[in-house]
């Protein structure tokens, strides 16, 4: 708790300090410009609290939010802020389905929970082939790298053997 209290701190500094900024300023164009980095961190903030949400309910709720986030930047930022949007939450949720997914395939309980509470089959196929990309870069940082540096034994990566272990686990509908 004292983590979400340190965060909350800091959060209200910056905006506290950015509202400083924008009424002590001296000019009228230094007031605009700290008035439009307040504007810019209250989306930023907005957007990644959106995405957080996203990654915490699931994929099943993804399509909804996704629309509402989608329709909100784009109105706020224009297309360039669609497009990261979806940059953005393609990045933070397939890192969240990566990492669980080489959890699974490092037999760690909880991972398999977490995929049997969310998915079916099918969205997991779905997800996978979306994500495929995503998982690949992971195994790249999270267990080539580090077996290369500290020169311990790599466990190799088959993503034919996790799916035939995902179809045991996850039922069919």
């Amino acid at each position: 708790m004292k983590e979400m209290r340190s965060l909350g701190l800091i959060i209200a500094a910056i905006f506290g300090l950015l509202a400083l900024g924008a009424f002590f300023s001296p000019t009228y164009t230094e007031q605009m410009s700290y008035a439009q980095w307040f504007l810019f961190a209250g989306g930023l903030l907005f957007i990644a609290s959106v995405v957080i949400l996203v990654a915490a309910l699931g994929f099943h709720t993804f399509a909804l939010y996704l629309s509402v986030l989608m329709a909100m930047a784009i109105t706020a930022f224009g297309l360039y802020g669609g497009v990261l949007v979806v940059i953005l939450t393609y990045l933070s949720w397939g890192f969240v389905f990566a990492l669980q997914l080489l959890l699974v395939h490092h037999q760690v309980s909880t991972a398999i929970d977490w995929f049997v509470a969310r998915y079916t089959y099918r969205t997991f196929r779905a997800e996978y082939r979306i994500f495929y990309p995503m998982l690949w870069l992971f195994y790249l940082l999270l267990d080539v790298i580090p077996s290369w540096v500290s020169r311990e034994h790599l466990i190799r990566f088959n993503p034919e053997k996790v799916l035939t272990k995902m179809a045991e686990i996850l039922p069919l509908e």
